[in-house]
């Protein structure tokens, strides 16, 4: 050995001193150890409940419509369609068709003279909706109502006498009427789809409805017809093409209702199937409030129906049994979540645990699972169990510790500074002066490192 100032380290104090640390840092690591594997847990039953909402949702559609030529029947409804939406109207467009009105009728042009009874019809139409004096020919139009030759003629004659509040009757209509349907040219007696189809306008004819069902297949017309019998399906409304005119003319003329509409529960266990929240709207923007709610058992299944007149809508509900599932979560260590669950299969496990959503499928009556949930602190856990019998709901709280496993390159950060102080002390001459020196320095040097790490959880490095 080499001589320091006629000294000789004690390499029996070198030994006992690092063993002595060594033991010293022993109980840091059981603590650690038991910190993390201490068990937290919690078991939840999980109970059927009365779950969900059937919700039926329907747009009300606003369309809007150009005039696709500068004349007096196009202009005019563009300008209804506004009007009716309670949208400001273009006053150069109203000045072209106030030019077109002539002693008690419209033309198409301010340059025609000539009566035209779509003119009249839509220009009236519109000053009726805007309030504006109508100063329409009520004799004109029953003398050109009985010399009209095809029934589109005498559908606008028609149309614009019951907008002056004229009594319009079928009997009007005889020589275009079949009972089942209408005919294009009067007293022929071949059947028109179109013709019959703008009959239903004037007047709800069900047979006529009927007959167009089974004997069209547009979509335009089928609506029309649906809406005249009133049962009739929101998705065939929501295909229609309204930049035809013939689909807007429907809304306007036949007022179809739309309803949005919450049901709960969509699957019951205990509850009766009620009405949580409704809107009925006819269109274009008429509050209805009216309207019947009930429920019906029906093979095994659960009915409700809402009728708005005549229409009927029906949800069904799932009938769900009462059953529990045994659930148990607990904290495997820092990190990690082992998860227990015992219920009939098959079922999806939704699982939530402070905000961290897990789905676990489960394939047999006992499943376990080990879940990454990074989280130290008390969290709501919730879980929901969907199956083909129902929907089971449970939640807790859980306690999540923060645990710490060393690794080695931890302890060496703070083993070498300490192993250099060893050293250091060695040289010393008295055991007691390297109790004296030795100790103090190491406590100095371990205790801030150490708490630091378990408290404000910063690493040794910071301060070795």
């Amino acid at each position: 050995m080499r001589v320091i100032d006629n000294h000789t380290p004690n390499l029996r104090g070198i030994l006992i001193i690092i063993l002595l640390g060594l033991l010293a840092l022993n109980p840091l690591v059981n603590v650690s150890i038991i910190l993390a594997e201490e068990d937290n847990e919690i078991v939840l039953i999980l109970k059927a409940v009365d779950y969900g909402e059937v919700r039926h949702i329907e747009y009300i559609p606003k369309p809007l419509y150009r005039a696709r030529t500068l004349v007096c029947s196009e202009v005019a409804k563009e300008l209804l369609l506004k009007a009716l939406y309670g949208m400001e109207l273009d006053e150069a467009k109203l000045s072209f068709i106030l030019a077109c009105r002539r002693d008690g009728y419209f033309s198409q042009t301010p340059n025609e003279a000539s009566f035209d009874p779509e003119a009249t019809l839509y220009t009236t139409w519109l000053l009726k909706a805007i309030g504006a004096e109508l100063k329409i020919s009520t004799s004109l139009l029953l003398q050109k109502l009985a010399e009209a030759d095809t029934f589109d003629k005498a559908y606008y004659i028609a149309m614009s006498l019951k907008l002056l509040g004229y009594n319009v009757s079928k009997s009007m209509l005889k020589d275009f009427d079949l009972g089942y349907a209408v005919s294009w040219i009067r007293n022929s007696s071949r059947p028109s789809v179109k013709a019959t189809a703008m009959w239903l306008c004037l007047f709800k004819d069900t047979e006529k409805a009927k007959w167009l069902l089974e004997n069209t297949q547009d979509i335009g017309v089928k609506v029309r017809a649906r809406l005249v019998l009133g049962d009739y399906p929101y998705k065939d409304l929501a295909n229609l093409d309204f930049s035809e005119w013939f689909n807007i003319e429907t809304l306007i003329t036949l007022k179809p209702t739309f309803v949005n509409v919450t049901i709960a529960p969509a699957i019951v266990v205990k509850q009766e199937p009620r009405v949580a929240s409704v809107s009925i709207v006819k269109w274009p923007d008429e509050i209805i409030s009216d309207y019947e709610f009930a429920w019906s058992l029906e093979d095994g299944r659960i009915i409700s129906k809402l009728g708005i007149g005549n229409r009927l809508l029906t949800f069904e509900h799932y009938v769900a049994r009462e059953e529990t599932a045994w659930l148990k979560v607990g904290q495997a260590r820092f990190g990690l979540v082992n998860v227990t669950c015992i219920y009939g299969p098959p079922y999806l496990l939704k699982l939530s645990v402070g905000g961290l959503e897990f789905k676990l499928e489960g394939d047999n009556y006992e499943e376990q699972w080990t879940l990454e949930v990074p989280l130290a602190g008390e969290y709501r856990v919730r879980a929901i169990i969907e199956s083909p019998r129902g929907i089971l709901i449970g939640e807790g709280i859980i306690r999540l510790k923060a645990g710490f496993e060393r690794a080695l390159l931890d302890y060496a950060w703070l083993g070498l500074p300490l192993l250099s102080t060893v050293v250091a002390l060695c040289g010393a001459p008295s055991r007691r002066r390297k109790l004296r020196l030795g100790l103090p320095v190491m406590i100095v040097q371990i205790a801030p490192a150490y708490y630091a790490y378990e408290l404000l959880r910063l690493h040794p490095i910071w301060f070795t």
